[in-house]
C-alpha cells in the first residue's frame, strides 16, 4: 500500500466532513425541533469516535506489547475529541473513567 500524502490526507478529511455535514444536513431538514437534532447529532458523534476507538484498539500496541482496552481507547477518543476543539484535557485510564461514570 502505498503511504498518502499530507496534501491528499487534508483533502480526504474535507470530503469527509463535508459528506458528512451534507448528510446532516439532509436528516435535519427532517426533524422537527432541536431536541430531535441534537440527538441526531449526538447519535453521529457517538458512531464515530467508536468507530475510531475501535481501529485504536485494534491497531495500537502499549510500550508492554499489550492492546488498550476498548474502554480506554473509547475514553482517549473522547478526549483527543475534547482537544481538537481546545478543551484542556487529559487522557483517562479505563479505571479514571469508571470512577467518573464515563464508562461501564
Amino acid at each position: 500500500m502505498m503511504p498518502i500524502s499530507d496534501t491528499a490526507l487534508k483533502d480526504l478529511h474535507k470530503l469527509a466532513t463535508t459528506r458528512v455535514e451534507a448528510a446532516m444536513n439532509t436528516v435535519v431538514q427532517l426533524l422537527e425541533n432541536d431536541e430531535q437534532v441534537l440527538h441526531l447529532s449526538l447519535t453521529i458523534i457517538a458512531n464515530i469516535a467508536q468507530g475510531a476507538a475501535l481501529h485504536m484498539h485494534e491497531t495500537m500496541q502499549k510500550p508492554d506489547g499489550s492492546k488498550p482496552s476498548m474502554g480506554e481507547c473509547y475514553c482517549r477518543v473522547l478526549s483527543m475529541l475534547a482537544a481538537v476543539q481546545g478543551v484542556e484535557t487529559t487522557v483517562l485510564s479505563e479505571d479514571e473513567a469508571k470512577k467518573a461514570g464515563i464508562v461501564a
